[in-house]
């Protein structure tokens, strides 16, 4: 073991005993998680670590520490190494401690310093968080503020630079302000409405430019004006953000910075209503070149100023993952096909048939419908090549038109608990996807388009005991063709459960005349293991195949290789 490391759990125990015995000088919290995965060759997949370390660890200690108004913590990270594909820049090994605060809040005050976490507004124009498997964390390291003006107006700053890697921060300064205005108490409105405003501006200053381009911007400003209304049943929200002109950066033939600007914005709302029983909410975005990073450079998930979730149903299995939708935040101005921007949005309906009632039964029918749908932007400019090179480039986007669709996401979903022994959910969706914008690359092409049903069912033997089989379809045109997966899970609430696993793609066909293997193209993506949950501390052991593809969380996603390998698991609370 790392002498760090060494040093350092011996402290933190240390630490943990002293404070917890000694209420009076505060109190301390904690929490650690570890992920250490071994990898195996694996032809089939395109797997191989014989150049790599066949070991990936991550390991994260965190620990916070309140006394009055008074609050404190760090968190303690090892990568030793990185787990295979959540690095791809090198910026995450070893180990230190990658993020630290100390706060002071009291009534309409607050102040912290240190790795800040924040949002403003829906997070269009500013949010920090961390997401660790997705390999996301793009705190501010600085200075963070707020006031509360009498309940009427709340105004947040912050300013710092953000974090890079495990211990680098990223070159350019993030300054920003936002503001939330409460009308009711401002206007003394007693009615059933709740009502707000905000305002936000954020400013990227990187500086070093040094190239030939002129009047180049060191300064990227951002800023986003909304409001929102609720009464209980019906609730809506717009919010409307800019971006001054930024530097296109070009990723073909190589990363590089190019003299096109171009400025940015983005139109979001949402209008819902709900109540017992039903619920219905509608989303709409429009977009452009709304890619917001500290450096101008940086590629992936690093160094993302702003948050801009996919907006589509965020489903639950398998072969409902296969073909996702990521957001299209930047410019990609390519001879071949070029993408200036996205519109469209999504519709949820959820409805619960009532209890007693031929189709609701003893204890009802849940059902819940989602329709997503994401085109392109129609480009009234023009794009000039020369010998593949972009030489002029205008981009003026249509408002509202709709350009070439990219993503459809149709489904249904009915859950429905028979008895007290026997529950089931059943789920069918129909997907458009279109691999030739949203993957791109070489000899990636053309649309696929997914018919998925799903059979979940669970059978609970007694209190504690259960047994849940699940079964997945896919037909899909083109592509790796059809899939079929399924799932056997059994569990001894509350401690035990063991699974098996498989996701097979039997429709991949060997093209005529290919000399690749033929177990390279129908692969069974089988993984089984278990996991023991005590207290607030799970341990969870698995060994199976990763699909490559995107791996996405809320909206966001990285690309994940193939593997093959075995996972363990440590999660715990304190």
């Amino acid at each position: 073991m790392n002498l760090k490391i060494k040093q350092l759990i011996p402290a933190c125990l240390l630490g943990i005993t002293t404070l917890t015995t000694a209420q009076e000088l505060g109190n301390i919290t904690g929490s650690f998680e570890s992920t250490t995965q071994h990898y195996n060759n694996d032809d089939a997949i395109g797997a191989n670590f014989d150049n790599i370390d066949k070991w990936g660890s991550n390991n994260y200690l965190k620990l916070d520490y309140t006394f009055k108004n008074i609050y404190a913590g760090l968190q303690f990270e090892a990568y030793e190494p990185a787990l295979y594909g959540f690095d791809p820049d090198g910026s995450f090994q070893g180990e230190g401690i990658g993020s630290y605060y100390l706060a002071y809040e009291k009534e309409n005050f607050g102040l912290r310093g240190g790795f800040i976490y924040d949002q403003f507004g829906s997070g269009l124009i500013f949010r920090t968080w961390e997401d660790r498997q997705i390999g996301i964390n793009n705190a501010v390291k600085g200075v963070s503020a707020y006031v509360n003006f009498e309940n009427i107006l709340k105004v947040k700053t912050v300013f710092g630079r953000q974090r890079k890697t495990l211990t680098e921060t990223g070159t350019g300064v993030i300054r920003g302000i936002d503001t939330e205005l409460d009308l009711n108490n401002l206007f003394k409105y007693d009615g059933k409405w709740k009502l707000n405003a905000g305002a936000s501006v954020v400013d990227r200053y990187e500086g070093g430019y040094s190239g030939p381009i002129e009047d180049f911007p060191s300064n990227v400003t951002a800023y986003s004006l909304r409001f929102s209304a609720t009464n209980g049943s019906v609730f809506f929200d717009a919010e409307y953000v800019g971006k001054s002109k930024d530097a296109y950066v070009s990723l073909v033939p190589e990363v590089e910075v190019t003299d096109f600007f171009f400025k940015g914005d983005a139109l979001l709302a949402n209008l819902g209503y709900s109540k017992k029983g039903f619920g219905i909410n509608a989303t709409f975005r429009r977009m452009q070149f709304m890619n917001f990073r500290s450096e101008r450079l940086a590629q992936n998930n690093s160094l993302i100023v702003n948050y801009i979730p996919s907006l589509t149903k965020q489903h639950d299995y398998g072969l409902t993952n296969i073909y996702v939708y990521a957001a299209q935040s930047n410019l990609v101005l390519s001879k071949k096909h070029a993408v200036t921007g996205e519109i469209g949005g999504q519709i949820d309906i959820y409805y619960t048939i009532p209890k007693g009632t031929l189709l609701g039964g003893k204890y009802g029918t849940k059902i819940a419908v989602n329709a997503s749908q994401w085109n392109g932007l129609v480009n009234k400019g023009h794009l000039r090549f020369e010998d593949n090179k972009l030489v002029e480039a205008e981009v003026d986007n249509e408002f509202l038109k709709l350009g070439e669709r990219y993503f459809q996401d149709i489904n249904i979903e009915i859950y429905k608990k028979w008895n007290r022994k026997w529950k089931s959910t059943v789920a069918f969706l129909n997907g458009y996807y279109n691999n030739t914008v949203l993957k791109g690359g070489p000899g990636v092409g053309g649309i696929v388009k997914t018919q998925i049903a799903v059979l979940d069912v669970t059978h609970n033997f007694s209190r504690k005991s259960a047994l849940r089989v699940e079964g997945q379809h896919m037909w899909a045109e083109d592509s790796t063709g059809d899939w079929a997966a399924a799932t056997i899970e059994y569990t001894f609430a509350p401690k035990w459960s063991i699974y098996a696993a498989d996701m097979y793609n039997y429709g991949n066909k060997k093209p005529e005349g290919s000399n690749e293997p033929d177990n390279q193209f129908q692969v069974h993506y089988y993984n089984f293991g278990m996991s023991y949950t005590k207290g607030s501390t799970r341990f969870a052991a698995s060994y199976g195949r990763q699909r490559a593809g995107l791996l996405c969380v809320g909206g966001v996603c990285r690309m994940v290789p193939a593997s093959t390998g075995l996972t363990l698991t440590l999660n715990t609370t304190f």
